[in-house]
């Protein structure tokens, strides 16, 4: 059973820690995601830093280009044609920089507003690329006529507003990678903290565990030396009661030989040979009940145990009613009256020639306390010798053996040496 319940409890503490290192496991993974989730982040947000940039000097490209070419018309003068060359050189370099931008990857919506802006700004490089050819060539009237057209406003304006979609989608992305970083470190972060709770729960469990099935162990290795204990010491009573019986029927053997060899004792023979059978009845009861664990009637068992010594003038009288006593309490409550009765008949009324009586009553009480079913015995000796009670030994073996077999039965016992020999009083537990 021990090892039982601590192959159990190992168990359950490899399956703790394996749900602890699982937990670890998936913590690291979710701890690798955040990082990995906060490194495409950074580079996102360098990504998106660099496109929006490029989206603007395209632009700028254009306005740069269209403010060349209106000097260069209005005025004539070639330097103005400086940020119109300049504006080509930066639309070209501008494009060809977004595309590098993370191996030129687009997402769906950049893929198609993209090609749109790129449309437009062609257009717009194409009219101011025309005027410009047209005042080189001398018609500087007809090139700023082509001015009062709306057609390069329209085209500018419409490049603006996809360049702005182009720089909302830019931030729309790099605030989804923050909030994927942000929400992976968070679960990673929850997630760690119950595992850290959950190893504060588990290491005190684990102990718990240990504890227990040491404890349960220690149990059963008592309760193994207990039983052993038991079955030596029932051994040992039963070869001494084996001896009793043995001897019982070895010292009759010999009263009633006794009396046949010396009829002129015979009748004495015969007296003794019955008190010693009516002896050898009471103990074989006592066993009887501590064997079979059957009720005893005390008024059986008083009577049993009383006529060995009922000869002469000795007179021993029973009163109360039929009680069964549990198994438990017969062989302690034998070995009690055994000794009163001993007692009596060295010290007390039957250690005379006179008449003496013992009285043994008996009636039953409940204890409200315990629930639990009280017998109160009284063993009362008249007709006895004066007796000095300070010369009757209180710390002999058979004082000892009284208070070892009360305290079996729960007992409260209490005596007095009166005139008459002794009066004793016994109240003890008769749970079955």
């Amino acid at each position: 059973m021990a090892i039982d319940r601590l192959q159990s409890a190992a168990r359950w503490v490899l399956l703790l820690l394996g749900a602890l290192i699982a937990g670890m496991l998936v913590v690291g993974y979710l701890i690798l995601q955040a990082f990995s989730a906060g490194i495409e982040s950074r580079d996102q947000a360098v990504l998106s830093s660099e496109r929006t940039m490029q989206i603007r000097r395209i632009l700028l490209s254009a306005i740069n280009a269209e403010t060349g070419q209106r000097g260069y018309l209005i005025t004539g003068d070639p330097a103005y044609l400086e940020p119109y060359i300049e504006g080509h050189q930066t639309y070209d370099d501008a494009l060809a920089a977004y595309y590098r931008a993370k191996d030129g990857e687009l997402n769906a919506m950049q893929a198609e507003l993209l090609p749109q802006l790129t449309s437009l700004l062609d257009q717009k490089f194409a009219e101011l690329d025309r005027t410009v050819d047209q005042a080189r060539q001398g018609d500087r009237a007809g090139a700023i006529a082509a001015l009062g057209t709306d057609r390069g406003k329209a085209l500018l304006d419409e490049a603006r507003q996809i360049a702005a979609a182009l720089e909302e989608e830019e931030v729309r992305i790099l605030r989804d990678a923050i909030a994927l970083a942000e929400s992976t470190e968070q679960r990673a972060r929850a997630l760690l903290l119950f595992l850290g709770l959950a190893a504060l729960a588990v290491v005190p469990g684990m102990i718990y565990l240990f504890w227990r099935a040491m404890r349960s162990e220690r149990a059963e290795r008592s309760l193994a030396l207990t039983r052993a204990a038991k079955a030596q010491t029932d051994l040992l009573a039963h070869e001494l009661n084996h001896r009793v019986k043995n001897l019982f029927t070895i010292v009759l053997s010999l009263v009633r030989q006794s009396g046949r060899t010396t009829p002129e004792h015979a009748a004495a023979c015969e007296v003794i040979h019955d008190r010693i059978h009516a002896l050898s009845l009471a103990h074989a009861a006592a066993l009887r009940s501590e064997k079979d664990h059957s009720p005893v009637n005390l008024n059986d068992l008083i009577g049993v145990l009383l006529e060995p010594y009922a000869m002469g003038q000795n007179v021993y009288e029973i009163e109360g009613g039929d009680i069964a006593l549990a198994p438990a309490v017969v062989t302690p409550l034998s070995l009690i009256i055994h000794e009163l009765a001993t007692n009596a008949v060295k010290y007390g009324a039957w250690s005379t020639d006179q008449a003496g009586v013992v009285r043994t009553l008996w009636h039953t009480e409940h204890d409200d306390e315990t629930a639990a079913e009280r017998v109160i015995l009284s063993w009362e000796e008249m007709g006895g010798p004066e007796t000095d009670a300070a010369h009757i030994g209180k710390d002999g073996f058979g004082s000892r053996m009284i208070n070892l077999s009360c305290r079996q039965i729960n007992g409260e016992p209490s005596s007095e040496w009166l005139s008459g020999g002794l009066h004793f009083r016994l109240s003890f537990d008769n749970n079955f």
